[in-house]
């Protein structure tokens, strides 16, 4: 897929991030479970985007998130399966806010 259709489908799934940063432990385990195909797209285009450098991150953000590193790169590496988000749905949230104001400015 080139720059442009990754963007949308990024775009496209920012109602279902904020809904999945803003929700309670119980909801986020129903939206996950309930995720389209596309949501488990762009969580993938994210971390690519995360760990390419391509998305801006203050010095505190990347400590915090240098020890999800290998769970990062295990997302961006392959189709991420719906069990795998659950089993590290607490590295999956603290990955998303930290790219909020991406997802944000989209």
């Amino acid at each position: 897929m080139n720059v442009a259709a990754m963007s949308r489908l990024v775009r496209d799934a920012k109602t279902f991030f904020t809904s999945l940063i803003s929700s309670t432990r119980g909801a986020r385990t129903g939206l996950v479970r309930l995720a389209k195909t596309r949501h488990l797209a762009a969580l993938r285009e994210l971390a690519i985007n995360l760990l390419h450098g391509n998305i801006p991150l203050s010095p505190e953000q990347k400590r915090k998130l240098r020890r999800f590193k290998a769970i990062l790169r295990s997302i961006a590496a392959k189709a991420v399966s719906r069990a795998y988000i659950l089993r590290n749905i607490t590295v999956v949230i603290q990955f998303l806010v930290a790219v909020a104001p991406f997802i944000y400015s989209l």
